[in-house]
């Protein structure tokens, strides 16, 4: 009969193996970093193109690029590929780390943006040491990330032998989806704790971490110890105190698109002082 279980698709079968499991606190604290990395990209400004500046279209660009890429990570678990979903988090750490980079750096956003230039991994993170950013342990630990994930984008045997079924008297293939309660929440960590990788990238994108909404920053300082499993104090602000600053803040800086209406009436501004000088007495002649 139409709907029979013999016509479901592996994908389907494990689909449905999955959906009970997305209640699990595991699988809702991976959804929740997703969603912060997502609300954070929401809130960052949206200035008109004539005040956009290389660094704050390459950066956002990329940080865009890791949100869709993790909910991609995430449909590739919910559906049974766990290889793919981890390829595809090699694609989420080289964009969050390569975005906090340019926009940091107006000249390589505009070289990144004209010239379509790629930058080593090697290269970024030495950046970020020398930026103060990370650490030189840092530094090791994510060189170890990329290794490992560069493992699962690549054709190694590490990415190719859960296709060849072990045991059998000859090679077997294993093509069809197959449902892996461990490997399942091993992935779900692993995406959420990338989630909040990207979060932070994002957080040291910014001028200041100060010009982020407070509200988001507190709740990344919560949900990160949690998904990391490991002590967070650097993190701890007084949140209503941080709260009170960002609402002044807000209530001192101009939007970009007032810009050149400052610009207008400020007398200060350059149009102003050189309508202010007098003609200039030499003629259009030649010297």
């Amino acid at each position: 009969m139409p709907g029979s279980e013999a016509e479901k698709s592996d994908d389907i079968r494990h689909l449905e193996r999955v959906l009970p499991l997305l209640s699990d606190s595991r699988s809702t604290r991976m959804t929740t970093a997703v969603n912060l990395l997502g609300e954070v990209i929401a809130l960052t400004p949206r200035p008109q193109w004539t005040d956009m500046f290389p660094n704050d279209l390459a950066g956002l660009a990329c940080h865009a690029r890791s949100y869709r890429d993790l909910r991609a990570a995430v449909t590739l678990l919910t559906y049974g590929y766990y290889g793919q979903a981890r390829a595809v988090l090699r694609g989420v750490y080289e964009s969050a780390t390569i975005g906090r980079k340019l926009a940091k750096e107006p000249e390589l956003a505009e070289k990144w943006i004209r010239r379509r230039s790629q930058f080593q991994d090697k290269e970024v993170r030495r950046w970020a040491v020398d930026s103060g950013l990370i650490s030189e342990a840092d530094d090791k630990t994510y060189a170890q990330m990329y290794q490992y994930l560069g493992r699962w984008a690549h054709s190694t045997l590490d990415s190719c032998r859960s296709y060849i079924k072990t045991g059998e008297s000859r090679l077997v293939l294993q093509v069809a989806t197959e449902f892996d309660s461990e490997l399942f929440f091993t992935l779900v960590a692993e995406i959420a704790s990338m989630a909040i990788f990207c979060c932070f990238a994002v957080r040291n994108s910014a001028v200041d971490e100060r010009a982020i909404d407070a509200g988001w920053r507190q709740r990344l300082s919560e949900l990160s110890p949690e998904i990391l499993q490991r002590d967070m104090e650097h993190l701890e602000r007084d949140w209503e105190y941080e709260k009170q600053q960002y609402a002044d803040l807000r209530g001192r800086v101009q939007a970009a698109d007032r810009l050149h209406e400052h610009l207008r009436a400020h007398p200060a501004s350059w149009r102003n002082v050189k309508s202010a000088e007098p003609p200039s007495k030499l003629g259009r002649g030649r010297p």
